[in-house]
């Protein structure tokens, strides 16, 4: 190990992160051991099954991985997930996307589908929150009674994540095999060039993803999409999301990091076409994931996030006739 993990506990409070393993620090083989401490947490966990078959609850895996990765990262060394603060938001939003797509009560035939992208999946950390969230909403649909003009098919409610690097996608893998989400998601390697461009659009690897999961050719729209990976990608990635139909009327599009890592094309984009009538959107303020608290007790490094919802279809957006 580098040293950061040999730390020793405190008995009974939080232990102290090495200040050389702080905000900002990176060493090769983090995301290794990152992924070795959450296999050891949740062999050594005692997680209540889901019924008499012995089953682990899903649910309760998940968290559990996501609590392991917050003790590593505040315990041992800083890495760059969401966190629980951001994350918490990011769950947040998407419940409120699940609510207006599967409502309550309707009397008309409801959507029986949902896409989530997420661009960056790192090592996972989000995409557990996303489809953790997917699967709660789904179980809870199947216990609903199904409305006169509805068949018993389930809602399909999956996350389509993309990520340049596959060592970290090996361990984003494993993560969501640990917390139980597996089915819920769809990995997406993405290739780079010499200067770690994208060299295949974001947007067809997306589309064809999802028409090679479904087995059809049907138009693929995006409910909810979360942003955060390469910081100067943000706005030509989103360009490509509308262009391309993706983005449409309803999406809603959460963006990472957009005060610490002064993301200000993107801000300025999304303000323009709130000015325009084409989209509602706010920044979110947050503290830093896995940050030092200031002296007063809150985030000594500010953050946010850039939460937009599209009002109606981005003007770059083909017509839905002109699609495939």
């Amino acid at each position: 190990d580098d040293g950061c993990a040999a730390v020793v506990a405190t008995r009974g409070r939080r232990r102290r992160r090495p200040a050389d393993c702080g905000v900002l620090t990176f060493r090769p083989g983090t995301e290794a051991s990152l992924l070795a401490h959450v296999r050891n947490d949740i062999s050594s966990s005692s997680l209540p099954p889901s019924g008499g078959d012995g089953v682990v609850d899903s649910s309760a895996a998940a968290e559990s991985v996501l609590r392991s990765v917050d003790d590593f990262c505040s315990e041992r060394h800083w890495m760059m997930h969401v966190g629980p603060e951001k994350g918490g938001i990011l769950r947040r939003e998407l419940e409120g996307r699940l609510r207006e797509v599967f409502p309550s009560s309707c009397s008309s035939k409801r959507r029986r589908s949902l896409v989530c992208v997420e661009l960056g999946t790192y090592c996972g950390y989000s995409a557990v929150i996303i489809t953790s969230t997917l699967a709660k909403a789904s179980a809870e649909m199947a216990k609903a009674p199904a409305g006169p003009e509805e068949d018993s098919k389930e809602a399909d409610m999956h996350l389509y994540t993309l990520e340049a690097d596959p060592r970290n996608a090996s361990v984003a893998r494993d993560m969501l095999a640990l917390s139980g989400m597996a089915e819920f998601a769809t990995q997406i390697a993405v290739d780079v060039n010499h200067r770690g461009d994208a060299i295949d659009d974001v947007s067809d690897l997306i589309i064809g993803a999802a028409r090679a999961r479904r087995k059809e050719a049907e138009q693929v729209v995006a409910d909810f999409v979360f942003i955060d990976h390469d910081k100067d990608a943000y706005l030509p990635d989103l360009l490509r999301m509308e262009k391309s139909g993706l983005i449409r009327r309803g999406t809603v599009v959460v963006a990472d990091n957009v005060i610490f890592a002064g993301i200000g094309d993107y801000g300025d984009y999304v303000r323009k076409l709130e000015v325009e009538g084409v989209v509602a959107t706010r920044t979110e303020m947050a503290g830093i994931e896995y940050g030092e608290e200031d002296k007063d007790g809150g985030p000594g490094t500010k953050d946010g996030m850039e939460i937009t919802t599209y009002l109606r279809d981005p003007p770059s957006a083909p017509p839905l006739s002109l699609l495939p």
